[in-house]
């Protein structure tokens, strides 16, 4: 799918990212044996002028700061029924409009608000995804739009934590009485 968005789309680069380090090795070469250009973050020692059409995110950690880079994202594990999904909170933290399958019971929730707020979309299929994610490189208002939601629900939900401790500072005196 991403060879065909880039064929149509040449400016389009893809950061992808294995979600266990024992698939690194594999997933090389799955992207190898697709002819399209690609390096491993791990072997990019200094930077770089200009990137090949894939990223492999090889190392761990970079996940969150990499989301940074994207314009619009896809959260894996999420059209095969299997994992569950992947979480689409750090993207849309950076904004970024994201989609992602059916399958999210992982973030069932955040995935539901999202969309209801229009921060992301949901997709049923591969040919559904291509479409989508062809419709958001060519509408960059939208990408904006949608980009701007996600980050905006992020940011409402900041400061649970305080507000929950909030809460149980003040029904705990009463309980204890």
């Amino acid at each position: 799918m991403f060879a065909r968005l880039r064929s149509r789309y040449p400016q389009l680069h893809l950061i992808l990212v294995p979600r266990h380090p024992d698939r690194f090795a594999e997933v090389a070469g799955l992207v190898e044996r697709s002819g399209l250009g690609f390096v491993r973050r791990s072997q990019i020692a200094e930077p770089a002028v200009e990137l090949p059409a894939v990223v492999l995110l090889d190392t761990v950690g970079e996940l969150g700061a990499a989301w940074g880079l994207a314009d619009l994202g896809f959260t894996g594990g999420s059209l095969d029924g299997k994992r569950g999904g992947q979480s689409m909170i750090e993207p849309a933290g950076y904004g970024v409009p994201v989609a992602f399958g059916p399958h999210v019971w992982n973030f069932r929730d955040a995935a539901r608000r999202l969309v209801e707020t229009g921060g992301a979309v949901m997709v049923y299929d591969e040919a559904e995804l291509e479409r989508e994610l062809a419709a958001l490189v060519e509408n960059a208002d939208r990408r904006r739009r949608m980009g701007g939601a996600a980050r905006a629900l992020v940011r409402e939900q900041q400061g649970a934590t305080e507000r929950t401790l909030d809460v149980i500072d003040r029904v705990l005196p009463a309980a204890l009485s």
